[in-house]
């Protein structure tokens, strides 16, 4: 399995510009609610990009959050019409403890609804730490391939504050 080395990029970073050296990049869109300030930046230039080909694809993320279905419709309407060469990952995290206990029956309804709204859950990742995937979401749907796509973190390079957080992935199916 080959390793693909990107940035994730949110409000916490500089936005995205001509100067980014990968073919991959990984956008927030949303945590909850709550519309990520650069959302505008990143995403004009991940469509521009992938049109042009210089972006082989691009992941736009958002955070779970128990009110899944606000946060999946804020997702939506932030998106608009998928882009064919987006992906879409939940990122599944306990945030210090704000979300606990068995969140699968939520989880699993927030990958579906995503898999509809991009044409196919082979488009949608789950990530998160494996303590929090394995106490947030123990159950997977038997729908997802072998329990849902997953990233599998490797080290990272990483470089805080104003600029990109430049991560290393295996990624363990291909994209479709």
């Amino acid at each position: 399995m080959a390793d693909t080395l990107y940035a994730d990029v949110s409000e916490w970073q500089v936005g995205v510009n001509d100067s980014y050296p990968h073919p991959v990049l990984c956008i927030r869109s949303n945590d909850g609610t709550h519309r990520d300030r650069r959302w505008v930046n990143n995403y004009g230039w991940c469509l521009r990009n992938a049109d042009s080909g210089r972006l082989t694809f691009f992941i736009v993320y958002f955070v779970w959050r128990p009110n899944w279905q606000q946060t999946v419709d804020t997702f939506k309407d932030l998106v608009g019409t998928p882009h064919p060469k987006m992906a879409v990952m939940l990122d599944v995290e306990s945030w210090g403890g704000q979300v606990r206990g068995d969140r699968s029956a939520g989880i699993n309804a927030a990958y579906d609804a995503v898999g509809a709204f991009v044409g196919s859950t082979a488009k949608v990742i789950g990530y998160g730490n494996v303590g929090d995937l394995t106490s947030l979401w123990p159950n997977k749907t038997a729908r997802h391939p072998a329990g849902g796509r997953r990233l599998r973190p490797q080290p990272a390079v990483s470089r805080q504050g104003r600029t990109p957080v430049h991560r290393r992935f295996g990624l363990r199916r291909r994209l479709a």
